[in-house]
Protein backbone atom coordinates (compact mmCIF):
# COMPACT_ATOMS: atom_id res chain seq x y z
CA UNK A 1 0.00 0.00 0.00
CA UNK A 2 2.63 2.24 0.47
CA UNK A 3 4.55 1.68 -2.53
CA UNK A 4 1.55 3.10 -4.34
CA UNK A 5 1.21 6.19 -1.89
CA UNK A 6 4.21 7.51 -2.49
CA UNK A 7 4.16 7.93 -6.59
CA UNK A 8 1.59 10.25 -6.27
CA UNK A 9 3.21 13.98 -6.72
CA UNK A 10 1.83 15.88 -3.46
CA UNK A 11 2.16 19.00 -4.75
CA UNK A 12 -0.45 17.57 -7.84
CA UNK A 13 -3.01 16.43 -5.29
CA UNK A 14 -2.47 19.56 -3.07
CA UNK A 15 -2.86 21.44 -6.20
CA UNK A 16 -6.51 19.60 -7.46
CA UNK A 17 -7.47 20.06 -3.65
CA UNK A 18 -6.51 24.30 -3.70
CA UNK A 19 -8.41 24.27 -7.27
CA UNK A 20 -11.98 22.27 -5.71
CA UNK A 21 -11.67 24.75 -2.56
CA UNK A 22 -11.44 27.68 -4.85
CA UNK A 23 -14.93 26.09 -6.28
CA UNK A 24 -16.63 25.52 -2.48
CA UNK A 25 -15.46 29.02 -2.28
CA UNK A 26 -17.16 30.42 -5.17
CA UNK A 27 -20.06 28.33 -4.63
CA UNK A 28 -20.47 29.43 -0.96
CA UNK A 29 -20.65 32.96 -1.74
CA UNK A 30 -23.16 32.55 -4.61
CA UNK A 31 -25.35 30.50 -1.39
CA UNK A 32 -25.00 32.85 0.81
CA UNK A 33 -25.87 35.64 -1.44
CA UNK A 34 -29.04 33.53 -2.26
CA UNK A 35 -29.90 32.77 1.23
CA UNK A 36 -32.92 34.35 1.80
CA UNK A 37 -34.76 32.35 -0.90
CA UNK A 38 -33.09 29.46 -0.61
CA UNK A 39 -34.18 29.42 3.41
CA UNK A 40 -38.12 30.45 2.27
CA UNK A 41 -38.35 27.38 0.14
CA UNK A 42 -36.61 25.18 2.33
CA UNK A 43 -38.90 25.73 5.09
CA UNK A 44 -41.97 25.79 2.59
CA UNK A 45 -40.78 22.72 1.64
CA UNK A 46 -40.12 20.83 4.90
CA UNK A 47 -42.50 22.22 7.02
CA UNK A 48 -45.73 22.64 4.66
CA UNK A 49 -47.95 25.06 3.22
CA UNK A 50 -49.16 26.33 6.02
CA UNK A 51 -45.91 28.65 5.57
CA UNK A 52 -46.54 29.84 2.44
CA UNK A 53 -46.81 33.78 3.13
CA UNK A 54 -43.67 33.02 5.45
CA UNK A 55 -41.66 36.21 5.41
CA UNK A 56 -38.52 38.02 7.35
CA UNK A 57 -40.64 38.50 10.06
CA UNK A 58 -41.48 34.80 10.96
CA UNK A 59 -39.27 33.97 13.80
CA UNK A 60 -38.32 30.53 12.13
CA UNK A 61 -37.32 32.30 9.04
CA UNK A 62 -35.43 34.60 10.77
CA UNK A 63 -34.04 31.67 13.33
CA UNK A 64 -32.84 29.80 10.39
CA UNK A 65 -31.17 32.93 8.28
CA UNK A 66 -29.07 33.93 10.72
CA UNK A 67 -27.95 30.40 11.89
CA UNK A 68 -27.08 29.41 7.96
CA UNK A 69 -25.51 33.18 7.77
CA UNK A 70 -23.28 32.58 10.85
CA UNK A 71 -22.49 28.86 9.99
CA UNK A 72 -21.77 29.97 6.26
CA UNK A 73 -19.54 32.26 6.72
CA UNK A 74 -17.51 30.26 9.30
CA UNK A 75 -17.81 27.53 6.70
CA UNK A 76 -16.01 29.75 4.27
CA UNK A 77 -13.64 30.68 6.59
CA UNK A 78 -12.87 27.32 7.33
CA UNK A 79 -12.58 26.81 3.16
CA UNK A 80 -9.92 29.58 3.25
CA UNK A 81 -8.13 28.48 5.86
CA UNK A 82 -7.74 25.10 4.01
CA UNK A 83 -7.33 26.69 0.93
CA UNK A 84 -4.41 28.55 2.58
CA UNK A 85 -2.80 25.22 3.70
CA UNK A 86 -2.71 23.59 0.66
CA UNK A 87 -0.87 26.13 -1.30
CA UNK A 88 1.70 25.89 1.27
CA UNK A 89 2.00 22.07 0.36
CA UNK A 90 2.02 23.51 -3.47
CA UNK A 91 5.04 25.74 -2.08
CA UNK A 92 6.73 22.39 -0.70
CA UNK A 93 6.30 24.72 3.02
CA UNK A 94 4.11 22.56 4.95
CA UNK A 95 5.82 22.71 8.46
CA UNK A 96 5.88 26.44 9.28
CA UNK A 97 4.73 28.43 12.10
CA UNK A 98 1.92 29.88 9.91
CA UNK A 99 -0.09 26.63 9.28
CA UNK A 100 -0.15 25.73 13.06
CA UNK A 101 -1.76 29.18 13.08
CA UNK A 102 -3.98 28.19 10.35
CA UNK A 103 -5.30 24.94 11.83
CA UNK A 104 -5.66 27.00 15.13
CA UNK A 105 -8.13 28.72 13.35
CA UNK A 106 -9.88 26.07 11.82
CA UNK A 107 -10.37 24.54 15.19
CA UNK A 108 -11.72 27.44 16.65
CA UNK A 109 -14.35 27.94 13.55
CA UNK A 110 -15.12 24.38 12.96
CA UNK A 111 -15.75 24.64 17.01
CA UNK A 112 -17.96 27.45 16.73
CA UNK A 113 -20.19 26.06 13.86
CA UNK A 114 -20.90 23.05 16.26
CA UNK A 115 -21.95 25.61 18.79
CA UNK A 116 -24.04 27.31 16.42
CA UNK A 117 -25.59 24.10 15.24
CA UNK A 118 -25.97 22.84 19.01
CA UNK A 119 -28.51 25.68 19.22
CA UNK A 120 -30.94 24.56 16.81
CA UNK A 121 -31.22 21.46 18.94
CA UNK A 122 -33.12 23.55 21.58
CA UNK A 123 -35.13 25.07 18.21
CA UNK A 124 -36.10 22.59 15.51
CA UNK A 125 -34.38 19.19 16.55
CA UNK A 126 -33.49 16.74 13.84
CA UNK A 127 -30.79 13.55 14.09
CA UNK A 128 -29.26 15.48 11.12
CA UNK A 129 -28.42 18.63 13.69
CA UNK A 130 -26.82 16.01 16.18
CA UNK A 131 -24.79 14.51 13.59
CA UNK A 132 -23.19 18.16 12.53
CA UNK A 133 -22.74 18.76 15.99
CA UNK A 134 -21.19 15.74 16.71
CA UNK A 135 -19.25 16.19 12.92
CA UNK A 136 -17.52 19.06 13.53
CA UNK A 137 -16.55 19.14 17.03
CA UNK A 138 -14.73 15.72 15.61
CA UNK A 139 -13.39 18.36 13.36
CA UNK A 140 -12.51 20.74 15.99
CA UNK A 141 -10.64 18.46 17.90
CA UNK A 142 -9.01 17.12 14.89
CA UNK A 143 -7.33 20.47 13.82
CA UNK A 144 -6.27 21.49 17.33
CA UNK A 145 -4.27 17.74 17.61
CA UNK A 146 -3.09 18.77 13.95
CA UNK A 147 -1.94 22.27 15.38
CA UNK A 148 -0.22 20.11 18.12
CA UNK A 149 1.52 17.86 15.62
CA UNK A 150 2.65 20.51 13.17
CA UNK A 151 4.07 22.23 16.09
CA UNK A 152 6.10 19.52 17.55
CA UNK A 153 7.23 18.76 13.76
CA UNK A 154 8.34 22.29 13.42
CA UNK A 155 10.55 22.15 16.39
CA UNK A 156 11.92 18.61 15.75
CA UNK A 157 12.91 20.45 11.95
CA UNK A 158 14.37 23.38 13.74
CA UNK A 159 16.55 21.14 15.59
CA UNK A 160 17.74 19.30 12.74
CA UNK A 161 18.37 22.16 11.12
CA UNK A 162 20.68 23.32 14.19
CA UNK A 163 22.40 20.29 14.21
CA UNK A 164 23.39 20.04 10.45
Amino acid sequence: MLHFIEKIPMTFVAKLTHILILLLECVAIITLIFLPPIVRSVIQYEIGSGYAALGPEHPLYMYFLVLLYISGILAFLVLDELRKIFKSCVLEDVFVQKNVSRLLRLAIFTFAISLVFFSKVFVVNSVMTVVIVFVFFMASVFCLVLALLFNEAIHIKEENDLTI
